[in-house]
């Protein structure tokens, strides 16, 4: 068995157990809100950002 292969048995990706870890920092013009992508989310995943239970995006934030 080459030195590169892995066993069939190997899973595809290990992954961590991680949340979003949602970060919100006041800046000078308001507040930056950022959180973490996961590496199993789609590519067309988006999220809605809310304001004391209220929807403040129209359309939802992509990557």
């Amino acid at each position: 068995m080459p030195a590169a292969a892995a066993p069939e048995n190997t899973p595809v990706r290990q992954v961590e157990y991680l949340d979003r870890a949602p970060v919100a920092v006041t800046t000078e013009g308001g507040v930056y809100v950022g959180w973490r992508m996961l590496g199993l989310d789609a590519d067309s995943i988006g999220f809605h950002v809310y304001r004391d239970g209220v929807r403040i995006t129209e359309t939802p934030i992509t990557g």
